[in-house]
């Protein structure tokens, strides 16, 4: 007999079957209807808690009849409500009582489906025939005027711009804060159109901008400029210190006239410029001090130039360069720089007056002596023995009596430059010397052929007279 017909016959003896595993699991399992009710009741808690999620108490606000949306509660709405009597209240400039009749239906309703405060006051501003909604520009916090729709402001701000657009512009900006904002307005405020705020927006005013001092500007060149008096300086600079004059880099206060809105532009260009050809120096003991001489003369190259130029109202602020490009490199400049010191008599370059006096005889033409003549200096006359002085540094190419000239003395200043004294009555300096600007030469007097005691003064360029007060201070 096998282990399985024992068993069976084991069982089989105790007069009832014993209770297997399966038996006990399906006796501890719940009951189906519990099963169910535990599902329905997790049901009813996941919907509950989604509808305190996304559904809230509230109520369905109608004005005079008429529904408007739903508010959170009815303080939120008389909030409100008293917000705006306050606000037309200082639009109008007295007193203002909403006469509305609110009323409230409680509701419960999707949360996103309530009314904002400003949706809210938006619909009660509605139902105010005093007032009405604007849009307002501003510049820099100053109010310009009220438009009835956004768009006229936007195209007036755009048009503004675009004339000062061109082909190569990348950045088009306003210098000043522009800000459009809608507002409700008194009713009987007039709106403006198009052309009034261009005319608000182009009306010169005075601006105050900073200003880097340049190399010989003064307190007095910088007021006269900017179109300003020395005291109106002085006031936008009150911790200015003028003792030691301005400094070159110095940063001062200035006004200027510009547009009450100016704007900027940046252009993004290129363009070709030549690059400097180099200089190699080289000393030289046979040449003065300052002179100097090109021995080999090289070339300038050129190069590509990428960048960026910032202009306000179309005027030229300042430039960015982007980068470049070589197109040609420079070839060398040999320059010889002497270095022999100079002496005292070698010309400075400018004249004096070589005496002093009324000019009697201007230089060009005149009628003299009974006839037309042109007359190739300027006749200085005082009286006899005034001092005649060397109107520049120089060699004394002659110093001797020379017909109508009288006494004469000329003077080589070098670079082509002569100087003429003539009628002198004395002359204190000989052929060959070297004199010094300012230093006496002679003393004034009627020799040669002269109708009064004076100085005839010539300069020579080249070998050619000009008129000499074309050279004097």
């Amino acid at each position: 007999m096998t282990k399985l017909q024992s068993l069976e016959k084991s069982e089989g003896t105790s007069g009832r079957r014993r209770p297997g595993t399966l038996t006990r699991v399906l006796r501890t399992a719940p009951p189906l209807h519990s099963a169910l009710a535990f599902l329905a009741s997790s049901i009813s808690v996941g919907f509950f808690t989604v509808l305190l999620v996304l559904y809230t108490p509230c109520y369905n606000l109608t004005v005079d009849g008429a529904p408007v949306g739903r508010v959170s509660s009815r303080d939120a709405a008389e909030l409100v409500t008293t917000q705006v009597e306050g606000q037309v209240s200082q639009l109008l400039g007295r007193t203002y009582t909403l006469d509305l009749d609110l009323a409230y239906d409680f509701t419960i309703a999707p949360k996103e489906s309530l009314m904002t405060h400003t949706h809210l006051a938006d619909s009660l501003m509605a139902t105010i025939p005093e007032v009405k909604q604007a849009y307002v520009l501003s510049v820099d916090g100053v109010e310009l005027g009220a438009a009835e729709q956004k768009p006229l402001l936007d195209q007036v701000l755009l048009n503004l711009q675009e004339q000062y657009n061109t082909e190569n512009t990348h950045e088009t900006f306003f210098t000043s804060e522009t800000r459009i904002t809608r507002k409700y307005i008194d009713a009987e405020d007039t709106f403006l159109k198009e052309d009034a705020f261009r005319a608000a927006l182009v009306q010169d005013t005075r601006v105050q901008s900073a200003y880097e001092v340049q190399e010989g500007d003064s307190l007095a060149s910088l007021a006269e400029s900017f179109g300003m008096t020395q005291q109106e300086f002085l006031a936008i600079n009150p911790n200015l210190d003028t003792r030691g004059g301005l400094l070159t880099g110095q940063m001062v206060n200035v006004e200027k006239t510009a547009p009450l809105l100016s704007v900027g532009t940046v252009d993004r260009i290129s363009y070709t410029r030549e690059i400097p050809s180099p200089v190699q120096e080289v000393r030289d003991p046979s040449m003065y001090e300052g002179d100097r001489r090109v021995i080999t003369q090289g070339q300038t190259g050129q190069e590509q130039i990428y960048s960026d130029v910032t202009s306000v109202n179309g005027q030229v602020q300042y430039e960015e360069i982007r980068s470049r490009m070589v197109l040609s490199k420079p070839t060398e400049t040999v320059m010889a720089v002497g270095t022999m010191e100079r002496p005292t008599y070698y010309s400075t370059g400018s004249l004096q007056w070589p005496t002093t006096g009324d000019i009697t005889s201007p230089f060009g033409y005149r009628y003299i002596f009974g006839r037309s003549s042109f007359h190739s200096a300027i006749d200085i006359a005082n009286s006899y023995g005034t001092p005649i002085y060397a109107a520049d540094s120089g060699v004394v190419t002659k110093a001797e009596y020379s017909g109508t000239f009288g006494n004469l003395i000329v003077i080589d200043h070098g670079n082509g430059m002569e100087t003429y004294y003539a009628h002198s009555a004395t002359m204190d300096v000989s052929v060959g010397d070297g004199v010094k600007k300012g230093q006496l030469i002679a003393t004034m007097g009627s020799t040669g052929r002269a109708t009064g005691k004076h100085c005839h003064f010539e300069v020579h360029i080249n070998g050619e007279a000009v008129n000499p007060e074309q050279y004097l201070p």
